[in-house]
């Protein structure tokens, strides 16, 4: 056998020449027309209208279509680099599992489908068939019976599938070799892979949504094509001359010469001087009337819907931010590649694995590597905290399911270890709990978990001086707050008077908020805001760590002087500006939404101006008080801190909250002590104390936790010579 002959008989059995096509029944003559009327259709010139075939889409109309276009590459780069493994079933008492098994023949088949062809390549072609057809077809070739060598992607518009003619049931596949009129392949059932989109009308053939969006593809091309043919006639639409007077056949011809040869692009806005006189006149509508931009955008809107495709995916930035950007992507994944995956892995395991191998295989896609499908790590540190101080789970079991390793005191259940029963005590449930006693474990210092509501406790005692130390700052910050609120709100009216004055409403206003959310705008200047608001809040707090570090001093015993030049108390007041400068990103929000809703609806000057006194006057006074009680907490617990390690204290111990209305997560904090430049840990989240700036916000609004001294063993205070160094420093 020479060279050529080997060759060919190693090609893909549409491949090779001469082949004789196999004994498949075609299908009826009335189906066979239609397919043919489509064939026919489907070769037109590229600037022609998009066709939709009678059982498959047009592949084509991602070239005439930006926005099928668009949407072809976002869902098939979304798929075709997502890895698709082999993995083994396993039924352990009616519980499905899998088990990777990269060593089957099925992922051999896959690592390299043919000679010529990557994984990546195959896979796209399946994902590009179903979006754009509907219908993906790929050719399983084998050798000496029943060994799959290869898998080779056929254009889904030459396939058609053969049906028995009186049961109407598929029998096989022919495949238009080279186009219609040519010779035909036929692949039986088993030798062709066939993914579809589910079509109700149609039980063999999918259904494609550019078949649902036709329509708007053809008003988008017809637009199109309107506006090049502007341009290309002198950017300018047609024109009539007039004659004042009778034109001979020789003045006609010139006259025509003149306009035709002024009628370019690079000629627009140029005087023609005509050699009779008269008037040209436009026919039909201004180019500037005809633009359909609102057409246009609308088209788009609903195909990308049509297609599960987010705006912003698509590069519509419109009425993107942050927020809605993650969920839009979250919902894209989700709801349009998760199912389409499997789809597709699960016809390739019923057509490839099942029919060919074994059935005890399947085909998986891996969503391990998408950033939009990985839990949120908050939320799943919170369930983790749950579970764990419910003794559902125990620290252990909770780390293993991260890939951590284990402690070594992490196997029992954490009630057991924060409520430890005494040597010698009765097991029975009988034991009676002191409360003013603190229990003791090798693990944890601190009093025992259980929710106390008796106020005549010595934690309870030093937990309410806390709380009115607290309450007073909050009073005074909460008025500077408030002050803070009502000229910024003053400031943004004024400015909004000057956009409206001598006529210029709303178009100014929207132009200026449909910048980057990073650029100053006139209507509400956020690094403007900024600066006014550090020089409102900054004294405030250093002030507030100052009374909490020489309250936190006083209340150990020692002849010190708190020291509010520390650098600690500049980091501090860093750490807590940086957080409550957000509520500016919240006020800049406010008026977007407000001047947004204003444009659509059509709002007067005087609505506007009275919605934005609503929102920054009448209603300053409790977002102020809300800021105020979660900021002072933090504030005063970090002072106290600030102290303890000036005057030496080695250890700090969370009190909570004593009352009923206490975080969970922070009633478990309750009695914990750790070293005093360590974080606790019971809360769920590692936190320096209670109003911690670095802590989520779940962890820190409204709460009023404190942070005392260790026990006085745990400790050694500092010689009086050394606290008078640190106070004069």
């Amino acid at each position: 056998m020479g060279l050529v002959d080997r060759l060919r008989s190693n090609l893909p059995k549409w491949l090779r020449p001469g082949i004789v096509p196999e004994k498949i029944p075609t299908s009826s003559p009335s189906v066979k027309e239609d397919r043919t009327a489509s064939l026919r259709a489907r070769d037109y010139a590229d600037d022609a209208p998009p066709q939709l075939f009678d059982i498959t889409a047009d592949a084509r109309t991602e070239r005439v279509d930006a926005n099928i276009a668009i949407i072809t590459r976002i869902v098939t780069g979304a798929v075709a680099h997502l890895p698709i493994d082999v993995s083994r079933v396993v039924n352990d008492g009616g519980k499905l599992s899998y088990e990777e098994d990269n060593s089957h023949p099925a992922a051999e088949l896959l690592r390299i489908p043919n000679f010529y062809h990557m994984t990546s390549e195959v896979i796209s072609d399946i994902v590009q068939s179903l979006v754009l057809c509907g219908n993906s077809y790929t050719a399983i070739e084998k050798k000496g019976g029943q060994t799959i060598l290869e898998l080779w992607p056929l254009e889904p518009s030459k396939v058609e599938i053969a049906l028995d003619r009186e049961s109407g049931l598929p029998l096989g596949y022919h495949y238009e070799r080279f186009g219609f009129g040519k010779p035909r392949i036929s692949y039986a059932l088993d030798e062709l892979l066939h993914i579809r989109l589910w079509n109700v009308n149609d039980r063999w053939y999918g259904r494609s949504g550019v078949q649902s969006v036709h329509s708007k593809i053809m008003l988008n091309w017809y637009v199109d094509r309107y506006n090049n043919g502007f341009f290309r006639n002198g950017a300018g639409v047609t024109k009539a001359l007039f004659p004042s007077e009778s034109m001979s056949a020789e003045e006609r011809e010139i006259t025509e010469k003149a306009l035709r040869g002024r009628s370019s692009p690079e000629n627009f806005g140029k005087i023609v001087v005509m050699p009779v006189g008269g008037d040209i006149k436009n026919i039909g509508s201004e180019q500037k009337d005809l633009s359909f931009l609102e057409l246009l955008q609308n088209n788009r809107e609903q195909i990308l819907a049509v297609f599960g495709i987010p705006p912003f995916l698509a590069g519509v930035m419109e009425f993107a931010n942050y927020a809605n950007a993650l969920v839009q992507e979250q919902s894209f994944w989700r709801h349009t590649i998760k199912p389409l995956c499997e789809i597709i892995s699960q016809s390739m395991t019923r057509q490839i694995i099942w029919q060919h191998f074994d059935r005890e295989h399947v085909f998986r896609f891996d969503f391990s590597g998408v950033d939009a499908l990985r839990p949120d790590e908050l939320a799943r540190a919170q369930t983790d905290a749950i579970l764990v101080r419910s003794g559902i789970v125990t620290i252990n079991e909770a780390r293993r399911s991260r890939n951590m390793d284990p402690v070594d005191w992490g196997d029992e259940p954490i009630l057991q270890l924060l409520n430890p029963i005494a040597p010698g005590a009765a097991t029975d449930g009988t034991q009676e709990v002191d409360p003013n006693k603190e229990a003791k474990s090798d693990l944890f210092v601190g009093p025992p978990f259980v929710r106390r509501s008796a106020p005549q406790t010595p934690r309870a005692i030093k937990w309410k001086a806390f709380d009115q130390r607290v309450r007073k700052e909050e009073i005074r910050f909460s008025r500077i707050i408030a002050e803070y609120f009502q000229g910024q709100g003053a400031r943004v009216i004024e400015r909004l008077d000057k956009f409206t004055a001598n006529g210029k409403f709303m178009a100014a206003i929207m132009i200026a908020m449909k910048d980057a959310p990073d650029s100053p705008d006139p209507i509400f200047p956020v690094g403007d805001e900024d600066v006014i608001l550090e020089r409102s809040v900054i004294p405030a707090f250093r002030s507030t760590i100052g009374r909490a570090g020489t309250d936190a001093i006083t209340d150990i015993g020692v002849s010190a002087s708190f020291n509010v030049n520390n650098p600690s108390v500049s980091g501090a007041v860093s750490q807590f500006f940086n957080r409550i400068r957000n509520i500016n990103d919240t006020s800049y929000e406010i008026i977007k939404g407000i001047l947004r809703q204003a444009n659509d609806e059509g709002w007067s000057i005087e609505r506007i101006q009275k919605e934005l006194r609503r929102n920054f006057l009448e209603f300053s006074r409790e977002r102020a008080v809300r800021i105020a009680r979660t900021e002072m907490t933090g504030v005063v617990n970090r002072g106290t801190i600030i102290a303890y390690e000036q005057i030496g204290v080695e250890t700090k111990e969370w009190l909570a909250t004593q009352d009923e209305v206490t975080r969970d997560s922070h009633a478990a904090a309750d009695g914990e002590v750790v070293p005093i430049d360590q974080p606790f840990i019971r809360t769920g989240y590692p936190m320096d104390a209670p109003g911690d700036p670095t802590a989520p916000p779940g962890q820190v609004i409204n709460c009023r936790c404190a942070v005392t001294a260790g026990e006085e063993k745990r400790f050694p205070i500092r010689h009086p010579e050394q606290i008078l160094s640190l106070s004069t420093n």
